[in-house]
């Protein structure tokens, strides 16, 4: 595997998912108990990263006589993973309200469940990066609940996007647009419901 494999694989959208929902309930954690710190982290990263990795894995290998590769390079194959993961997502939505779960860490969950949504009907048609889309969507609500100094954060998606160039996975458009489309999506979902 070489370097450019091991950032793609390292800022894949599911992983990154995980991480910032953690660090969300970390900056929460004096508003929660000991076991809403627990139940709230495990929700989380169960349906934002588990349940949408396990059912691509499970794709994977049930794709594998058609060479079906990690990278989802035919736009016709992502579609299922997509529809697992915005179910993941809706049913991480209710679970999060039911746990009282603060509003950040709720919106985050529907943040991934209305732009995944939109960049499955992109999908459809065009190849948009999800790599740098999963960085930079997170990425907004992380920003916005730890200031705007922390903007070059942002800098992140940049060997991510550059990677998935460099391995010809999408185009230099198609990764800016996955990157300003969710973030942008994501701050006006910011301002509705924050």
């Amino acid at each position: 595997m070489n370097k450019w494999e091991i950032i793609s694989y390292s800022g894949n959208a599911l992983t990154f998912s995980g991480l910032i929902f953690l660090i969300l309930i970390y900056l929460h954690r004096t508003l929660l108990s000991p076991a809403q710190i627990i139940l709230i982290s495990v929700v989380s990263v169960l349906f934002s990263t588990l349940i949408p990795l396990l059912y691509i894995l499970f794709f994977i290998k049930e794709k594998r006589k058609i060479h079906l590769d990690y990278n989802f390079s035919e736009r016709k194959y992502r579609i299922k993973p997509f529809i697992v993961a915005i179910l993941s997502y809706g049913i991480g939505t209710a679970c999060l309200s039911s746990l009282n779960a603060p509003t950040l860490i709720k919106g985050l969950m529907l943040c991934y469940f209305v732009n995944s949504i939109i960049i499955v009907s992109i999908t459809l048609f065009w190849k948009i990066s999800v790599h740098a889309a999963g960085i930079t969507g997170p990425l907004m609500v992380l920003i916005y609940k730890l200031g705007v100094l922390y903007f070059p954060l942002y800098l992140i998606v940049v060997p991510v996007a550059l990677a998935r160039i460099k391995l010809k996975e999408h185009t230099l458009a198609q990764v800016i647009g996955g990157a300003l489309l969710v973030a942008f999506t994501t701050w006006l979902q910011i301002l509705l419901i924050f």
